[in-house]
């Protein structure tokens, strides 16, 4: 993560540009997080094409659900049925290792 100004004018120049565009019907965006749901990968993908060549600062990459799970900001989305549960999502690399306390870590 970036400074709080950084942050602050990144969240301002991705809304000023998210007026400009078509969006899909489900569209929300944590920072630079974005969670779409799109009628098929085909219409996903020429949405994240169309994000793509917006602007030249910008690139969007892709994650297509897999058997019905998705990872998020942390959790793992998962569609049963109409409805979506959550959960706790670590990654296949995580340690379960936590600084102590009391270090200096930057």
């Amino acid at each position: 993560m970036g400074s709080p100004l950084g942050l602050l004018m990144a969240n301002a120049f991705l809304c000023r540009i998210e007026e400009q565009l078509n969006l899909p019907d489900f569209y929300t965006r944590y920072v630079d997080d974005t969670l779409t749901i799109m009628p098929s990968e085909v219409a996903a993908t020429d949405f994240l094409n169309k994000l793509n060549n917006f602007h030249p600062s910008l690139h969007f990459t892709m994650e297509i659900a897999s058997n019905n799970k998705l990872p998020f900001l942390g959790m793992l989305l998962e569609k049963n049925g109409a409805q979506i549960t959550t959960r706790v999502f670590r990654k296949l690399t995580e340690k379960g290792l936590l600084l102590h306390y009391q270090s200096h870590v930057d």
